[in-house]
């Protein structure tokens, strides 16, 4: 190749190398150097500006202003303080309208207001040309056409009366009552572990939070640290326990309530001033102070028993007066929410638990569609057991294996045994009351509870028969009845030793007090209803209903468990008819047992 054709290629390859680079960056064509940078138009300037706005960088705008104020930057985050402003994002309404060394344009502002809501305005502004570079004609009515160096935004926000909870019956579950705020004041405390056992010992709380919110870094020496409220009816018993105590303070006030204080502890809930936590869930249209629900449905439904806040954003002048009103938000009431709950039965739940020392759960159910009619839990200042709480079944757990013996052809009149034990692959099994009988006939046994008669009926059973018989009472079925809560949960058995103790509802077997209410239902129905408590009813869960043979057999022996059998004390005499099943079930790990006493 000639000395002429390499130049010629060597110059190609420079030429295609320099191409890629042009769009990187221009140079100048005759020293090599890097050209000055464009200067942006007043399009790119104008954006250059709102950009800086909405990520509150003053520095950055004070260099695309003309003559900027030395309080530019407070002018700004004063706009933003006084409308407690979450987010906020500004961007160019083309086309600008440029004549020489002017140009006019318009932006669109989106405004996220703490407490309130959104906020879209539009404004104009000005933009001028200085020594070749477009800056804009800053003045207070570049932020609001309406402002001004002596005017100001405010705001004012207004919440909506919280909608009431309702009964089935439409009585509203919830009233604004007269309490009294039990809490600690720490300047006067004397004795600090007096203070927390008192207040344990007479309100049932637990001393562990009530020290850690006593504790919080925030909390200063004249503060009050809420601890309870009560009605004025029950703190009149309470008053001569905790007043002469130091450091336990009280305050009297206006609050809302459930129609009794289980509905007011478990399922309806109450309401409170949030923790910053729970600030930070609600989302920012929510303030530091409002009442929000902290537990039940009132938790649950919170958004529609609150509604939307009504409030204004004005612009004020230096005597505080209205200049304008730039932007009105129109609240929206809350709505209230229906339950399945029935106050007469829940009156009567109550009563019937009252001075009940122990852990205690109690729920009603209406048959024919799972309307849950009453739930009472104690302790109150517990979590709800009711529905929320998992322990073995015990006996009441044999109406479900009765129901695969009576679909596997055992009759009620067909004899068994109840010996004192009886062993499967190496386990024991004994009768909790230490029952016995040579010979009895099966609905005999279902009355006394015997557990060795059903251990070995249950034996000859297939592992699925006992599987399927706890899918048709809802086992396995997640219950959503708005608030939180547990179903029944029936493993496969690992062997034979695992299904003869799950037939006894023993073992892995687990069921909610509200699983095992269902469990009657279903019996009384005929077909087992998922429960229900708030919004619609819950979809069918296609379970088949159960045989008539069966099912009629059932109620049979549930109604001699009541009339001679170990639950003779539910027999209300006076012609009612009660029929039921009574249950023992063991837990833990001493000797001998604790237990759980079941009637359903």
């Amino acid at each position: 190749m000639s000395r002429r054709g390499w130049i010629v290629l060597v110059l190609a390859l420079v030429v295609v190398a320099g191409a890629a680079l042009v769009v990187v960056t221009a140079g100048n064509a005759h020293t090599g150097r890097p050209a000055p940078a464009a200067v942006p138009g007043p399009d790119g300037a104008a954006n250059d500006y709102l950009a800086a706005w909405g990520k509150g960088d003053w520095t950055a705008m004070t260099g695309v202003v003309a003559g900027a104020r030395p309080d530019f930057a407070t002018i700004h985050q004063g706009e933003i303080s006084d409308l407690m402003v979450v987010s906020a994002t500004y961007s160019l309404v083309p086309p600008m309208r440029v004549t020489g060394d002017q140009a006019d344009g318009t932006f669109r502002a989106h405004l996220r207001l703490r407490g309130l809501g959104d906020w879209d305005y539009t404004n104009h502004f000005s933009m001028v040309r200085r020594t070749g570079q477009w800056l804009v004609a800053w003045t207070p009515r570049t932020l609001f056409p309406d402002l001004a160096l002596d005017r100001k935004f405010a705001r004012s926000r207004t919440l909506p009366a919280r909608a009431d909870i309702l009964a089935r019956d439409g009585t509203a579950l919830t009233a604004q009552t007269s309490v009294v705020a039990i809490g600690i004041e720490p300047s006067h405390i004397k004795d600090r572990a007096s203070v927390l056992s008192t207040l344990a010992r007479s309100l049932g709380v637990d001393p562990v939070p009530v020290a850690a919110a006593l504790s919080a870094p925030s909390v200063r020496p004249n503060d009050f640290v809420p601890v309870e409220e009560v009605t004025d009816q029950a703190f009149v018993p309470l008053r001569p326990v905790l007043a002469p105590v130091p450091g336990i303070v009280f305050q009297h006030k206006t609050a809302r309530l459930a129609a009794t204080p289980d509905l007011s502890a478990h399922v309806v809930g109450h309401v409170g001033q949030p923790t910053a936590e729970q600030l930070t869930k609600l989302g920012d249209v929510y303030l530091p102070g409002d009442l929000v629900g902290l537990s039940g449905v009132e938790a649950a439904d919170e958004a529609q028993l609150r509604g939307t806040p009504s409030g204004q954003v004005k612009v004020i002048d230096s005597r505080g007066g209205t200049v304008s009103v730039a932007k009105t938000f129109t609240g929206t009431d809350g709505k209230p929410v229906a339950t399945t709950l029935d106050l007469p039965t829940q009156q009567a739940a109550e009563k019937a638990l009252t001075g009940v020392t122990q852990p205690a759960a109690f729920v009603a159910v209406q048959p024919s569609t799972g309307d849950i009619l009453a739930v009472v839990s104690r302790p109150l200042n517990a979590f709800d057991r009711a529905l929320d709480g998992k322990y073995p079944p015990g006996s009441t757990f044999k109406v479900v294996t009765s129901a695969a013996l009576l679909a596997g052809g055992v009759t009620p009149d067909q004899q068994t045994t109840c010996p004192p034990s009886v062993t499967v692959d190496g386990k024991a099994f004994k009768n909790f009351e230490g029952e016995t009988s040579s010979s009895l006939p099966f609905h005999r046994a279902f009355a006394i509870s015997c557990n060795t008669a059903f251990v070995q009926l249950a034996s000859k059973l297939a592992p699925t028969d006992l599987e399927a018989a706890a899918k048709e009472f809802g086992f396995g079925a997640t219950p959503v009845i708005g608030v939180p809560a547990v179903g029944g949960s029936y493993p496969a058995p690992a062997d034979a030793a695992d299904k003869v103790s799950s037939a006894i509802g023993q073992g892995r077997v687990t069921a909610s007090p509200l699983q095992m209410a269902t469990v009657a239902a279903a019996v009384d129905a005929g077909v087992w209803h998922s429960p229900h408590l708030t919004g619609p009813p819950p979809p069918d869960p296609g379970l088949p209903a159960l045989s008539a043979d069966v099912d009629q057999n059932l109620r049979t022996l549930m109604a001699e468990v009541v009339t001679s059998g170990t639950g003779t004390a539910a027999a209300p005499g006076g012609g009612t008819r009660v029929s039921g099943k009574t249950g023992t079930a063991e837990f833990g790990t001493a000797n001998p047992p604790m237990t759980h006493a079941w009637f359903i």
